[in-house]
């Protein structure tokens, strides 16, 4: 794992803070200013999804150490840190909201952050790795508590475990989860507007690169839901939780910056094909077949025009050979394809013609 520098700290803190600001401040101006933060680093968001499952594990500390950080919020950094990661692995179950200490602003604010600094100090490199693929490569991660990560091409994921939670950033790409059950700690996979739940099954996640997850259930039971910030913004009555069985698919696309969660029409074999390296398409746009085979192929496809990238086809593909593809539009008349050593570019012949 590649060490933490100072500034991945800083921008830990900055999460922290937001998340106690969007927890207090629930007004557009407060919006608009995360809404920035966010866009100013590709790290940001997802260190404030890491930060919101932290503060889920907060709930469940002892209310001794709630109590300590809202008489103590002017210690030093390593004595809070010390004090709460003692108490974390005895915690007692979390108890009714109408009982819970409530916070000051300020020591709310210390106690997320110490709880941000908790997780990536007692993390050991064991159990907070990073993974990825390249293109055209797939690969079988086995876990420590021996759940088994299959990652699809040009992926990445990030494993935080901890005594309470198993988390895991899928930052891009695709991965096929194979879950140890394990009841006291939920396995909690998050994109950049998605949140899926299991204890133990087996369930495909593919976060698109139109900022769209895509959540498949081979085995047992997940929960789909958006994530908090994307929530928050969704309009009212919009579904933001959906439970999956086997053979149901749900995906959370976006709108306007809103994550929605909903059900689809289930596609299993579309969804685990890649494992035996077969795209599958049911009436797939152009556009989005190009870019499965760009994700396993050096060889780029480019389509140009609104209507060809748009037009929809079927079909069963070998992932690493798109030569049937292309073969196949050069054969409409409509259509002109240029191949050159590292591109096809395929474009509707009528964007060829001189003006009238």
């Amino acid at each position: 794992m590649t060490p933490r520098t100072q500034e991945d700290f800083k921008v830990a803190e900055e999460a922290a803070q937001w998340l106690f600001r969007l927890k207090t401040e629930d007004t557009p101006a407060t919006h608009a200013e995360f809404a920035a933060w966010v866009r100013k680093g590709a790290g940001n968001l997802q260190e404030f999804l890491f930060a919101q499952a932290i503060w889920r594990e907060f709930d469940g500390i002892d209310p001794a150490v709630h109590a300590h950080f809202a008489a103590s919020n002017d210690e030093s950094d390593s004595s809070v840190v010390s004090l709460a990661a003692a108490r974390v692995k005895a915690s007692p179950p979390p108890s009714p909201p109408k009982q819970r200490r409530t916070l000051s602003w300020a020591a709310g604010l210390a106690a997320c952050a110490a709880l941000v600094a908790i997780f990536w100090i007692a993390l050991s490199p064991k159990d907070s790795r990073i993974y990825t693929t390249d293109v055209g490569d797939q690969k079988a991660i086995k876990l420590s508590d021996g759940s088994v990560v299959n990652l699809n091409t040009q992926s990445k994921v990030e494993v935080r475990y901890s005594a309470r939670q198993r988390i895991i950033r899928l930052i891009r790409g695709e991965a096929l989860f194979a879950v140890e059950k394990d009841p006291e700690r939920p396995f909690v996979v998050i994109t950049d507007n998605a949140r899926i739940r299991a204890v133990g099954t087996q369930f495909n996640v593919y976060r698109s690169s139109q900022s769209q997850t895509r959540v498949t259930v081979l085995d047992g039971v997940v929960q789909v839901s958006e994530n908090e910030a994307a929530a928050k913004n969704a309009p009212v009555g919009a579904d933001q939780t959906v439970r999956l069985a086997a053979g149901d698919e749900a995906e959370v696309g976006t709108s306007e910056g809103m994550g929605i969660v909903r059900n689809v029409v289930p596609n299993v074999q579309r969804s685990v094909a890649w494992r035996a390296r077969r795209l599958v398409f049911p009436g797939t746009a152009v556009s989005d077949i190009a870019n499965e085979f760009n994700r396993y192929n050096h060889l780029r496809i480019r389509v140009e025009g609104d209507a060809l990238r748009q037009r929809r086809m079927s079909g069963v593909f070998d992932a690493d050979d798109p030569t049937p593809l292309i073969k196949f539009l050069s054969a409409d008349p409509n259509v002109i394809v240029t191949k050159t050593a590292d591109e096809v570019l395929i474009q509707p012949r009528d964007a060829l013609l001189p003006p009238h």
